[in-house]
């Protein structure tokens, strides 16, 4: 008997949000797309072969690498707290290049979803997801293609449509 797969949720922020922006100019954008009636996100929940999970959980292991070399650093004198920074920019680098791969493989697992299957289910107004009709799936895959930002969470597994998971990792 095979085991059921760990569900994806990913938040894909359509809001860009560059650090070089200003928290002003980000909002005034959400609260302009809001307006307008546009979507800021969009979330979507698919079941995983393993493969985008790995990744995420690799992502959240670098950024608590990262974490614990800050404690340090607060903590450390002046040759110790250059050792330390460039420990914690490179988990930061390798946090950066996973979280980019894992959305490679998001986007790709998505489109193929959408044209294959029915697995896929989508954030509602109220927070609660339903199954993904054919004829949103076009647009969906258009947006998360274009979005600049993304949360990652894994779940035990459930019923996509489920309001009670069990969180695994995230990445943020």
């Amino acid at each position: 008997m095979s085991e059921k797969p760990n569900i994806v949720q990913v938040e894909f922020f359509l809001v860009d949000t560059n650090p070089s922006r200003t928290l002003s100019e980000v909002e005034g954008e959400a609260q302009s797309r809001a307006r307008g009636g546009a979507q800021i996100k969009e979330c979507v929940r698919f079941y995983d072969d393993g493969a985008i999970v790995d990744v995420i959980k690799r992502a959240q292991r670098a950024h608590e690498r990262s974490s614990a070399l800050w404690q340090k650093y607060a903590r450390a004198g002046y040759f110790r707290r250059i050792l330390v920074n460039s420990g914690r920019k490179y988990e930061e680098i390798v946090r950066k290049g996973l979280r980019d791969r894992a959305r490679e493989l998001c986007v790709s697992r998505i489109e193929k979803l959408a044209r294959t299957t029915k697995e896929l289910a989508i954030e509602r107004a109220g927070h609660s997801f339903t199954m993904a009709r054919p004829n949103e799936l076009h647009e969906l895959v258009e947006s998360i293609k274009k979005s600049n930002g993304m949360w990652f969470f894994v779940f035990k597994p459930n019923t996509l449509t489920s309001d009670t998971n069990t969180m695994l990792a995230h990445s943020m």
